[in-house]
């Protein structure tokens, strides 16, 4: 298991916790019971002629309602020319195929600060702006990690585990980390083995 594959397992395990931390907007709106994965979305078709994949959808529904919606969560690990187009072209594909509301999430743990993704892709003419599609970027290299750490640890905060492929975790003086991440995750009910996979792909 590779470092992308790592962050994506953490990230399904704890998908609500990781709404909780980062979009907790968007949590507090949807029925947590309601959780469910979709099957991985292929994308075969990309105007740039490439193959693509959506690395998590799931889908929620609202509290108290019957309104579904789907949050279609995107991780890269490494820069990409014209991120915010591939996320537009992604989700064209999943609301042609779905056609439910869907909150479009990206994750970037680049191993170097980089100036900050756009959050938006736009066309525009001198006259008209036809297309002005926005998403969430989540830059873990621009946050600091021990903010999002539940005070003292009283109680495990397996959420914050992918904190650990954030480049400033990884510097020497931040070496408590590890352990606490494999603390949060022995006391989760993750699968050992599937916990110590995730774990050592991410920390390598």
């Amino acid at each position: 298991m590779n470092h992308d594959q790592g962050f994506k397992h953490l990230l399904s395990a704890y998908f609500l916790e990781f709404l909780d931390l980062f979009a907790p907007e968007v949590r507090a709106f949807a029925e947590p019971d309601s959780l469910v994965f979709l099957d991985k979305e292929v994308f075969a078709d990309l105007p740039d002629g490439q193959r693509g994949e959506a690395d998590l959808l799931g889908s929620l529904r609202v509290a108290d309602s019957e309104r579904i919606f789907l949050v279609h969560l995107e991780h890269e690990a490494q820069y990409r020319n014209h991120f915010e187009r591939r996320m537009f072209f992604y989700y064209a594909r999943l609301l042609e195929r779905h056609g439910l509301d869907i909150y479009p999430l990206a994750v970037l743990s680049y191993p170097r600060r980089r100036t900050p993704q756009p959050d938006r892709f736009v066309v525009e003419f001198p006259c008209l702006r036809p297309l002005v599609f926005q998403f969430q970027v989540i830059e873990l290299n621009l946050l600091r990690w021990r903010d999002y750490l539940q005070p003292g640890w009283v109680s495990p905060g397996p959420a914050c585990c992918p904190s650990w492929g954030w480049p400033e975790a990884r510097e020497p003086r931040s070496r408590p980390l590890p352990s606490r991440c494999w603390s949060a995750l022995s006391w989760s009910q993750l699968d050992w083995a599937f916990s110590f996979s995730s774990w050592t792909a991410i920390c390598l």
